[in-house]
């Protein structure tokens, strides 16, 4: 039986740009629960991974059908229109923050 990891636990996602050091940032640095509460109906990454019923382990290795299929609970649970469009954000917020930006509402 496999054993489920939770978000804390899932593979951070990488991203490497052109003439840029690869960064990895663990996924619930990125989608935290503000973020999540802003964006979507959830309050943590473990509700949002349990209602798309994905593992967030799995994210890496999605198929092309299961990556549809999480694209369309992305769009239908939040205010981007994919995951993708979503990660982007989400890393933004994280770039923001490790800048020590900070906005006032």
């Amino acid at each position: 039986m496999q054993q489920h990891r939770t978000a804390a636990q899932a593979a951070p996602i990488r991203r490497r740009q052109p003439g840029n050091p690869e960064v990895t940032v663990p996924l619930p640095d990125l989608l935290t629960d503000s973020f999540l509460k802003r964006h979507t109906a959830f309050t943590n990454l473990e509700a949002f991974f349990a209602a798309g019923r994905l593992n967030p382990a799995d994210l890496t290795r999605l198929t092309p059908r299961a990556t549809r299929r999480w694209d369309q609970f992305v769009r239908g649970s939040s205010t981007y229109p994919g995951w993708q469009a979503m990660l982007r954000e989400a890393g933004a917020e994280w770039m923001v923050r490790r800048m020590g930006v900070f906005i006032e509402a």
